[in-house]
């Protein structure tokens, strides 16, 4: 790399389709920490009108860039990908994309790709299988999108070990580098559970389940699993996070209600980050019953916050929770009750697991280490 003043690089950061969940997380926290020292380089960041995507841009010195709201849906994106970028990344001579999009831009310079799709890798018909026809036949259309343009990828970012694996498997040329992802400690410490007092008042035994609504995070099982402690006597109060202006929350809330288990679940909407810390302190345990996931960051944040965790017995769990998670098959009610009974019941076996996962998750890189992995592939 040439060092002169006169010769200042462009790399283009794009966290365009970064704007919700743990994707949006992940992508925040590499801008916070992106650091190429003393090489000259001007970053150039492609994000949504998002007040902390900009706030980042403006703190660190990073030009951003917003496409029109035309650009903003499914199909604008597919061509600010494929048409628009690949022109303007060309004329103004960028050196290299690091790219937290869903599906790789067309592009012939290098590009180092965040890899955090699961449709991509994962065949499962039990988990197809669970998306409505529009959301099946919208993500076959981007899987073949995906392994069309996946030959423009020169570095992959994965997570965990077992992505890498189905990864390799799916036959994607370049190099793949493991980039686990770290915990996002907020300046709140969770002490102060009083944002929560009125919703989640002392008492009942909560088991937080914090994910918004989509099809393979399975949310509906807790609803059977609901009926079954009812039915064993046995009082537990699920914390959803999902919002209620969505049609498929609506159902669920409906179901809940039709079924007589309200007294089980209480939904809080929308949690700003800052209060995800005293969330995990407000409640008992952690549960998600997802079906696939490329990483989640909530396993990490409930160990580090020692909330013990309760989770879906598949390959991705047990490469981020090791031994340190009560498991349960995914696709039985009866087995999710058995786990949650026996993590309120075993006070020793809870305590057990919440100090071995917040050992175990001691050894996560900080994300400092993380931004300094990709910086160095970039």
């Amino acid at each position: 790399m040439n060092n002169t003043a006169t010769s200042r690089e462009k790399i283009l950061v794009n966290v365009f389709s970064s704007h919700i969940g743990g994707g949006r997380s992940v992508a925040l926290n590499f801008l916070k920490t992106m650091n190429f020292g003393s090489t000259p380089v001007d970053i150039l960041v492609l994000c949504r009108p998002d007040d902390d995507f900009l706030a980042v841009c403006d703190t660190n010195g990073y030009k951003s860039i917003v496409p029109p709201k035309i650009l903003r849906n499914k199909i604008g994106t597919l061509i600010l990908y494929c048409a628009v970028l690949p022109v303007l990344l060309s004329l103004m001579r960028f050196r290299s994309v690091i790219n937290f999009a869903d599906i790789p831009i067309i592009f012939l310079g290098k590009q180092v790709f965040y890899f955090d799709w699961p449709y991509a890798i994962y065949k499962d018909q039990f988990i197809w299988g669970r998306l409505s026809k529009k959301e099946y036949i919208a993500s076959k259309v981007k899987l073949h999108i995906f392994r069309a343009l996946s030959v423009f990828v020169d570095i992959w970012l994965v997570q965990t070990n077992v992505v890498k694996k189905r990864l390799i498997a799916t036959g994607v040329r370049g190099e793949i580098v493991f980039t686990p992802n770290s915990v996002s400690v907020e300046d709140n410490n969770g002490e102060d559970t009083s944002e929560f007092s009125n919703s989640l008042p002392t008492g009942p035994v909560y088991g937080l389940c914090l994910t918004a609504y989509y099809a393979h995070k399975n949310i509906e099982i807790l609803i059977d699993t609901a009926g079954i402690l009812k039915n064993r006597n046995f009082p537990v109060k699920f914390v959803l996070t999902l919002n209620n202006a969505d049609p498929r929350v609506q159902k669920i809330m409906l179901q809940i209600n039709e079924r007589g288990l309200e007294d089980y679940f209480v939904n809080l909407g929308h949690v700003e980050k800052r209060l995800i810390p005293s969330l995990y302190k407000a409640v008992n345990f952690f549960i998600l019953p997802t079906l696939l996931e490329t990483f989640t960051g909530t396993y990490i944040e409930a160990a580090h916050y020692r909330c013990p965790i309760v989770t879906s017995d598949l390959d991705f769990s047990r490469d981020v929770c090791g031994e340190y998670a009560a498991y349960f098959d995914p696709l039985s009610a009866t087995s999710v009750a058995d786990a949650v009974e026996r993590i309120v019941s075993d006070t020793s076996y809870r305590a057990w697991l919440i100090d071995k996962a917040f050992q175990h998750h001691l050894t996560a890189p900080s994300w400092e280490s993380v931004s300094k992995t990709i910086v160095e592939v970039s």
